[in-house]
Order: structure tokens, then C-alpha cells, then sequence
């Protein structure tokens, strides 16, 4: 027997939904000086209203965010740089589960979580790299140099 993990189109009352959400966002940090913590939720819908993939309703067990029409399976990692000055991307992203994927979307935003940084890897050069770390957390150039950069533009 074959589970199909169910997915939802990102519609745009979705998408209109997450613009909410960052200006909702971005105002509790101005209010408070702490982060809201929506950054990867944030990242998985606006990548997949723009590459028109579907949004796994229930990604917790499933390893991946998204799928493609033909079922490739999306892993979708989002950063924020709240004081990014154009130069080199700089940190971690957060750890990779032990489930495979067909390709891995990085999306780095800058502190108004607008796109400044879009790459696409394929899970045959991401995965020697996740596996270098014991946390399974590789550095954004590490990301970088094996991925293909993709357009920004929302």
C-alpha cells in the first residue's frame, strides 16, 4: 500500500494570507525586539506560489516541504538576515531530517523578508555536505557552491 501525502495548491489567498503575516511579523519585532520565529513557513509558501509546487499539507513526517507536478520531492530551507550589508551570506541553515529528497530550495531574505538570495541543489551534491555535520546543519556557502541560483523576483 502507497500513502500519498496530501498537498494543497498555494492559492492567493494564501499567499496574500503570508503577506499578512510577514507585516504582522515585522511589527512584533519592531514592538518587541523578538523574532516571531515564521521565517521557514514563510519561505515554503512563497517558493512554492512562485515555482507553482504544492505545499505538503503535513511536512512533519514526510522529510520534504513540496512536490512538483511529476513528484519530485522539494526540501525548502529558508534563512533571514536581519542586518545584511550585500556581501557574502553568512551562518547556518537549520538541520536536515534523515529523509530523502529530490532537490533542496534555498531562500534567503533580507530583514523585510524580501528574496535576496535563491538557490536550487540537487539532492545527489546536497546530501555529502549534510552529512560532513554531525547536526546536519552545513554553512550557506557550502549550500551555495553546489547549488544553481535561481531568479528572485517574487
Amino acid at each position: 500500500m502507497i500513502f500519498v501525502m496530501p498537498t494543497l495548491i498555494v492559492t492567493k489567498e494564501i499567499k496574500a494570507m503570508i503577506d499578512k503575516i510577514i507585516k504582522i511579523a515585522l511589527e512584533y519585532e519592531l514592538l518587541t525586539d523578538r523574532k516571531l520565529g515564521v521565517t521557514g513557513e514563510i519561505g515554503e509558501v512563497i517558493v512554492c506560489h512562485k515555482f507553482g509546487l504544492k505545499l505538503l499539507a503535513n511536512p512533519l513526517f514526510a522529510g520534504y516541504d513540496a512536490k512538483n507536478e511529476n513528484g519530485k520531492k522539494y526540501q525548502i530551507k529558508s534563512k533571514r538576515y536581519t542586518e545584511y550589508d550585500g556581501g557574502a551570506f553568512t551562518g547556518r541553515i537549520s538541520r536536515f531530517s534523515d529523509h530523502k529528497f529530490d532537490y533542496l530550495i534555498t531562500v534567503l531574505f533580507d530583514k523585510n523578508y524580501k528574496i535576496i538570495g535563491l538557490y536550487q541543489a540537487d539532492y545527489k551534491k546536497i546530501i555529502p555536505i549534510i552529512n560532513r555535520h554531525a547536526r546536519r546543519n552545513p554553512t550557506i556557502h557550502e549550500i551555495i557552491s553546489v547549488s544553481s541560483k535561481l531568479k528572485t523576483a517574487r
